[in-house]
């Protein structure tokens, strides 16, 4: 499958000239992930593209299509528990994040 980086909203704040995009990741099925908004100032882009903004874009979709492929794989795991009963445990779950 193929993937690309699909922008839908690039912006520059006028007052902290903080650049930002909005992205989501198209398939080439038709399929598009979850958008995301990414920004980057231009200290930033200077220390850690060089400069180069196509560097950081193409940064952004390596980022997402990683988040993207995780998720898809989370679907369809959870996919498979339609309709299955689960027993509750006692003692919750040990995380460090909310559900």
């Amino acid at each position: 499958m193929e993937y690309n980086l699909k922008v839908t909203n690039p912006t520059v704040d006028g007052t902290t000239g903080h650049h930002t995009i909005e992205v989501v990741v198209i398939d080439d099925g038709g399929g598009e992930g979850v958008p995301e908004k990414y920004g980057i100032d231009l200290p930033s882009l200077d220390g850690r593209f060089g400069g180069d903004i196509e560097k950081w874009r193409e940064w952004v979709g390596q980022e997402m299509l990683a988040k993207h492929l995780r998720r898809q794989q989370v679907k369809g795991e959870i996919a498979k528990w339609h309709g299955q009963k689960f027993a509750i445990p006692s003692e919750p779950a040990d995380s460090t994040e909310n559900a």
